[in-house]
Order: C-alpha cells, then sequence, then structure tokens
C-alpha cells in the first residue's frame, strides 16, 4: 500500500492561505490552472515566509491551489490513472498491478478531502460540482477527470482522473509486446495506401496508443485534423515535423461540427480520437466524400464494429444498412 506524509505544520499551511488569498488573490485564483502564476505564488511563499524549505513551498503550493497529495503521485511517470471509489484511492501505472493508496489525513474524512479536490478542478473549468449538477466531465493541465457527486453515489463521492502524457508508449522497437511483429509491416502498409481504420477494444487496451503509433507513418505532406474531446493525443508535440490541426470538442461546438469544418480545411486524415455517438454519421460521410479516417471506439470485437457505428449514427440520424 501506498502512502505519503504531510510536509508541513497545518497551522502554518493555514497562514500561508490566508495571506495570498488576502494579498494575492489575483495570482491565487491563476494559479490552479496556470503554471506561470503557480510559480509566480511559490516565488511570494519564498518570500513571505523565508523560514520554509523548497519541500514545503512545493507541498503549500499543491495543497492550497493543486491537487495535493495527488500531483506528487502525478509526478511518478508510469502512473496512469487516480481513482476514488468513494472509500479508497486506486492508483495505476503502466505494467504494473493497481495499488491502493493510503491518504494522508489531516481533517475531515477521505471523501471530504477528494470533494474539495474536485471542486476545486470544476472552479478552475468554470463548472459546478453540486447535487444539482453531480456529474463532471472535463480536462485540464493533462488532466482529464470524471467525478459524479455524493448526491447519485450511495457509497460516496467517486473520481476518475487519468494523467494524459505527450508520450509515444507504443513505438516499433517494443512492438512486439504489443502484438506480433509480422503486424508492423501490415499496419505501415494499410496507412500508406490511406485506409481507413478503426480500433476496437476495451478500456486501457492500449487504442490510444495504437492511434499514435499509426498517425506516426503518415508523411509530412498528408494534412492531418485530430479532433478530441480532451486533449490526450498530443501529437503536434510527439510529431512536430507533421501538418497537424489540432483540435477541440466543447459544450458549444461538437465533434460533427469540427468533422463538417475540417472538410473545409484540406485534410487527408481525419482523425477521431474516439468515436462515441451521433458523430459516426459525420464521420462516415467523410469517408465517402474521399478523406481518410483513424478512430477508436468501443466494441466487443472487430465483426461488431460495423454494427456499432450503425447503431451510433442512429442517435442522430434516420439510416439503416442500406444507407
Amino acid at each position: 500500500m501506498l502512502s505519503t506524509t504531510s510536509k508541513l505544520d497545518q497551522k502554518v499551511l493555514q497562514e500561508v492561505r490566508t495571506l495570498l488569498r488576502s494579498n494575492y488573490s489575483e495570482v491565487y485564483n491563476e494559479a490552479f490552472s496556470d503554471e506561470a502564476a503557480r510559480i509566480a505564488l511559490a516565488e511570494l511563499i519564498q518570500a513571505e515566509f523565508a523560514m520554509l524549505d523548497s519541500d514545503q513551498i512545493d507541498y503549500a503550493v499543491q495543497e492550497i491551489v493543486g491537487l495535493g497529495f495527488i500531483e506528487g503521485i502525478m509526478q511518478d511517470p508510469d502512473v496512469t490513472d487516480i481513482a476514488f471509489n468513494g472509500q479508497d484511492i486506486i492508483v495505476e501505472r503502466n505494467n504494473t498491478p493497481k495499488e491502493r493508496f493510503l491518504m494522508p489525513m489531516e481533517n475531515g474524512s477521505a471523501e471530504d478531502d477528494i470533494i474539495k479536490k474536485i471542486t476545486k478542478f470544476a472552479n478552475a473549468v468554470g463548472k459546478d460540482f453540486t447535487n444539482r449538477s453531480p456529474i463532471l466531465n472535463s480536462s485540464l493541465r493533462k488532466l482529464r477527470i470524471n467525478a459524479v457527486h455524493r448526491a447519485n453515489s450511495p457509497y460516496g463521492a467517486t473520481m476518475a482522473l487519468r494523467s494524459a502524457k505527450p508520450i509515444l508508449a507504443l513505438h516499433e522497437s517494443n512492438f512486439d509486446a504489443f502484438a506480433p511483429t509480422e503486424i508492423l509491416p501490415l499496419l505501415k502498409a494499410l496507412v500508406a495506401i490511406r485506409s481507413n481504420i478503426v480500433i476496437a477494444g476495451e478500456t486501457g487496451t492500449g487504442k490510444t496508443e495504437l492511434q499514435k503509433l499509426l498517425i506516426s507513418f503518415i508523411p509530412f505532406e498528408e494534412r492531418i485534423i485530430l479532433i478530441e474531446s480532451v486533449l490526450e493525443n498530443f501529437a503536434k508535440e510527439l510529431f512536430p515535423d507533421k501538418d497537424i490541426f489540432s483540435w477541440l470538442t466543447d459544450e458549444a461546438t461538437s465533434t460533427e461540427t469540427l468533422i463538417k469544418a475540417a472538410l473545409r480545411s484540406h485534410p487527408i486524415w481525419i482523425i477521431i480520437a474516439e468515436t462515441l455517438g451521433q458523430e459516426a454519421y459525420e464521420m462516415m460521410q467523410a469517408v465517402l466524400s474521399g478523406h481518410h479516417i483513424i478512430t477508436t471506439l468501443h466494441a466487443v470485437n472487430t465483426a461488431a464494429i460495423p454494427e456499432r457505428l450503425l447503431n451510433m449514427s442512429k442517435m442522430g440520424y434516420k439510416v439503416d444498412e442500406k444507407s
């Protein structure tokens, strides 16, 4: 079982918090979502509380304007997911069995502490997390969160936090750990001839990583438009030599809207990070207009993919097998 301990007396921590709120409210309010503001806040703490060492200042920043001990866990590059099931913190890493994490408790219950962190995240993205707005699904600073309020979760609020990092976890040199090496030339050939590719599988099976590997095979000459609901692929950072338009959906701009916009931006590839619903129809219309796709979805097996695409299209359009 993993654990961590407090590095700063809670009375001192409260003094720091009170001073920052009173005297430096602007930078205090920006620091959760703005890295520059966070650095500035650390410098202010150092100036105002000279007796604190660098570790204590880091701890104070994490607790006051960050996600506390969760940020410490996230510093491990192998950590992919942190969850709270209403009682326990569960940590998942690449190629390692998941573990329970012993939360450092200062005051209140574990759930109360997690709700404070969820609320802090919600405030930073301009959303509510209350019994009237009981679901938070958002992303910020390479973190994706899904949380459900205790009003709809009888054993306590739950949280699933995913750390998305700009790394290529699957590449040619380790492909044999993912699939037989004979598959690699086939994948390269499929991309070279501009095949439309749908990747299906369960959660955590590597769909996104395979999608990124396929993107790595696309040459600069072929423009890519990548559409995501949360920033998770990081193709612009991973492949700076490629011609990539990286777009995000939001409450006002759907995947369907961005697919239609993509058709006017002269792409060869329209890559939908994950197909979840009626946008499947517009995606297939893009294919019929001569564009090429790479997307992921959930399906029990590859044979079920056509029916899944049809059923998702039916969510917003009148279509059938003949369409």
